[in-house]
């Protein structure tokens, strides 16, 4: 059997991505954060910014037919010039966007990496992280043809049938009671009420209120930039003008709990009509923590759009506690660095030392106690006071 021979293009300025589209026949994407309207609005911040140039892949078969847009980007790091998804922290999933010649089998998969890989630009490292081994219910080729290790980071989703109440007997009768009893405690208060906001000005108002939330959270925990960007300029602006784009189309969702007009919980999600993925969540403390309002603004928003004719619900990436609540399915990704030239080796040889051990517990174990022996000071009275 001939493989599929693949023809690549560089599209380098962002707004060339929506004439691509218009170009190909391009079906639901796989998740929210390949769809157009996300990927527009992230190479419209980010590019142009932090040493980040656009480097979008259009692949198509010898019929012309697109077999996947992958999203890329140039970023310079210092001496060392990275080829990336279009990701910088914002996208929870990195996935090429199928085309109606999407490339199945592993074979076809590799054929297509191989063109992509003629027309990338002179770089040291090519780094992808987050990426799902399925791209919708079609295998991933980027990932079947270099490979990958999982990923430190894992994500969750839960998928409903048409009967809600029998997902609520799915939880368990423990966390069925404690929703139950969190919108009662909720509800006490006079003017308590769930709220899905599509005014405008109240959805920039909420909006703000869980920056502001967010902000002061990663304050107190004493986050560095590097591990809390939502503050930038750039994360700012992305987040608002997606929500100003999304909010009458529906593609962006935005849920709260309300107090007469204070706001005990928002929760920002994006959708693309059938899958819903949560991005963004900020609560109030205080008299409100007893209603655990974090899990309840999302239980009601569940409840709320699985109304609407949602299925899928997407609690996106991060291991946290309370996720265990709504018996979420884990969903692995994986990562892969590949070096490109002598100096990106050591960068992807790092990346790919660290997956290795990761695999690995006794090995991680034992690599955690050499690094704490490294780090550990010289030992002195004060020293010890001090701790």
């Amino acid at each position: 059997m001939r493989l599929p021979r693949y023809h690549a293009t560089i599209i380098r300025a962002f707004p060339g991505l929506g004439e691509a589209w218009a170009r190909h026949e391009i079906g639901v994407p796989p998740t929210p954060f390949q769809s157009r309207e996300w990927l527009e609005g992230w190479y419209a911040a980010f590019t142009g910014t932090n040493a980040i140039s656009p480097l979008l892949i259009e692949l198509v078969d010898e019929e012309g037919r697109l077999a996947y847009l992958l999203p890329l980007i140039l970023r310079e790091e210092g001496n060392l010039r990275r080829i990336e998804f279009a990701d910088f922290g914002a996208t929870d999933y990195n996935l090429p966007v199928p085309g109606i010649a999407f490339p199945t089998g592993p074979a076809a998969a590799r054929a297509a990496w191989l063109a992509v890989k003629s027309v990338l630009p002179e770089a040291d490292i090519c780094h992808f992280v987050k990426m799902p081994a399925m791209a919708g219910e079609m295998p991933n080729p980027i990932l079947a043809a270099i490979g990958g290790d999982e990923s430190p980071l894992i994500a969750s989703h839960v998928a409903m049938s048409d009967d809600y109440d029998q997902w609520l007997k799915e939880i368990g009768r423990h966390a069925r009671k404690e929703f139950g009893r969190f919108w009662r405690v909720f509800t006490r208060t006079e003017g308590t009420r769930f709220l899905r906001v599509t005014e405008p000005a109240e959805a920039e108002r909420l909006l703000r209120w869980i920056e502001a939330q967010q902000n002061e959270r990663a304050t107190r925990l004493g986050l560095s930039p590097d591990e809390f960007r939502l503050d930038r300029p750039e994360f700012v602006a992305f987040y608002r003008k997606r929500l100003a784009a999304g909010l009458t189309g529906g593609s962006v969702i935005l849920t709260a709990l309300m107090a007469g007009s204070e706001i005990v919980a928002g929760l920002y999600g994006l959708s693309d009509g059938m899958h819903y993925a949560m991005v963004r969540i900020a609560v109030a403390g205080g008299e409100w923590a007893q209603c655990s309002p974090g899990k309840l603004v999302i239980e009601r928003s569940i409840h709320h759009l699985h109304q609407q004719g949602y299925r899928w619900f997407d609690f996106t990436t991060g291991d946290y506690t309370y996720k265990r609540a709504f018996n979420t399915k884990p969903v692995a990704l994986f990562d892969r660095a590949i070096a490109l030239t002598m100096r990106g080796l050591p960068k992807a040889g790092l990346a790919n030392a660290k997956a290795f051990i990761r695999k690995r517990p006794a090995l991680a174990g034992f690599a955690r106690r050499i690094l704490a022996l490294g780090r550990r000071p010289a030992h002195t009275g004060s020293e010890e006071r001090a701790a």
